[in-house]
């Protein structure tokens, strides 16, 4: 298999089932989404059948896999014992669901991020929702993991969550009767997957209301009802994969002794943020630092890390390298010397901050680990999880999507990101304290940074 455009490699976009239910009730599994297989070079599209028949979905999915694994030299899997193991089960698979059972349990034993099964069911939904953005509802609030729970990071202004009482600092328990607290499943970051749950069941059909269970800063227990409003930002559709909402937001932070610093934080790696990121950027230019904010980031299209790594480079640099089963692509950040309007200019030289935590994964992830294996950037936050390996999807002949790895990534100083994740050169944890109190000690350690490094260096 050759690798063709980048853009077809992209790394992880984690919220594929925006609440969307499989016919049982039960709430999806977290889905880490890529390239269409449409899309997606080398890749052999298989007709769906009518009869949906186990086995050929089994053998497709298996054959896909086995054929692209990336460096079979250093692979401890068994092929031929893992299809011998699981092949029966699918040949005695009575229901697609129990097809969808012996793929996922395979796919379970691989052990890697970016595997994953999205059903027709689930699809149809999918569908559906794409057709008609503003049926897709949200109640405007950010989760951010601490200490094993979920807890309100931020509350739109003017959002149903606002309305509904909620505030920062809150830990979010139960969304309609289902405990966060047991949603880590069998993911390496159990509050990763917890909260790419909790985010799909916050979303919804619009004008819907949910019910959550919250607990304030004094450890009492309240339940609210909050009512889904149409989400906000723009709606961003790729082949199999779920409307997405792409927002972004920058602001410019006073840091004392006269000193700015840019903040630029958006919520997914998606093409049609790409001219929104460049032009924040290029209003920065006068800055005394930059925050690129990457929490709650699940990743997106891979292709853009060069373009806006190239913001902060004066010559071209090799950020990592993406191999294959038969090849090698090396990721390269090329200067930006041109502003969006087209006046040339010089790429930014003051300091950089991105800020990561168990949310930032994939293509967040993978920019993260660039950036600061090249000695570009300062990473604040806590530990990502460790996805970064890139994917495509296939349509199976049930209608399913499979989702599989056909790639690796190591940055420019050898340093494999799936399974280790990204480390940070400054750890920071937050607190529901300090959320409460409208402070946010991830951030603000970020900036306090860039001033007085920008201030030592007389910029």
């Amino acid at each position: 298999m050759r690798v063709g455009r980048l853009a077809t490699l992209s790394a992880a976009a984690a919220l594929v089932s925006m609440a969307i239910v499989d016919a049982g009730g039960a709430a999806p599994r977290a889905q880490h989404a890529d390239v269409p297989a449409s899309q997606a070079p080398g890749s052999v599209a298989v007709a769906p059948s009518d009869t949906g028949n186990g086995l050929a979905t089994f053998d497709a999915a298996w054959t896909a896999i086995r054929e692209t694994y990336v460096d079979e030299s250093r692979s401890d899997a068994d092929w031929d014992a893992l299809r011998a193991e699981f092949r029966p089960r699918a040949a005695r698979a009575a229901t697609p669901d129990e097809v969808r059972d012996v793929l996922r349990d395979l796919l379970t034993r691989i052990g890697h991020s970016h595997f994953d099964l999205l059903s027709s069911t689930v699809r149809a939904r999918l569908d559906k929702a794409a057709a008609d953005p503003s049926e897709v509802g949200a109640i405007g609030a950010d989760l951010t993991p601490i200490d094993g729970e979920l807890v309100i990071a931020r509350v739109d202004p003017s959002s149903p969550a606002l309305e509904a009482g909620l505030r920062p600092g809150v830990v979010l328990e139960a969304i309609d009767g289902v405990e966060l607290h047991d949603a880590a499943g069998t993911m390496r970051s159990a509050d990763f997957e917890r909260w790419a749950t909790a985010q799909s069941l916050l979303r919804g059909t619009t004008g819907t209301t949910i019910s959550l269970r919250l607990r304030d800063v004094d450890g009492q227990t309240s339940t609210h009802k909050v009512s889904r409003a149409r989400e906000q930002g723009q709606p961003v559709t790729l082949g199999h994969l779920p409307t997405f909402f792409a927002r972004l937001d920058h602001v410019v932070r006073n840091a004392g002794n006269g000193r700015h610093v840019a903040v630029v934080r958006f919520n997914v790696w998606m093409v049609p943020l790409a001219a929104a990121i460049d032009r924040a950027v290029d209003e920065s230019r006068n800055a005394d630092g930059i925050v690129i904010d990457l929490r709650g980031n699940p990743g997106g299209v891979l292709s853009m890390l060069m373009g806006v790594s190239g913001h902060f480079l004066d010559t071209p640099v090799r950020l990592g390298t993406l191999r294959t089963r038969d090849s090698e692509l090396n990721l390269v950040a090329n200067p930006r010397t041109v502003a969006p309007d087209g006046r040339r200019v010089a790429p930014y030289h003051g300091p950089l901050a991105i800020l990561v935590d168990q949310t930032s994964y994939s293509a967040s992830e993978i920019f993260a680990a660039g950036m600061q294996s090249i000695g570009r950037a300062r990473i604040f936050g806590q530990k990502t999880p460790g996805g970064a390996l890139p994917a495509m999807l296939r349509e199976l002949p049930s209608g399913d999507v499979l989702e599989y790895a056909i790639g690796d990534f190591v940055t420019s100083t050898g340093q494999r990101i799936e399974g280790y994740g990204v480390v940070p050169d400054q750890v920071v944890s937050p607190s529901r304290a300090a959320l409460a109190a409208g402070r946010d000690e991830v951030l603000d350690a970020a900036i306090e940074w860039a001033a007085r490094t920008a201030q030592q260096k007389g910029e």
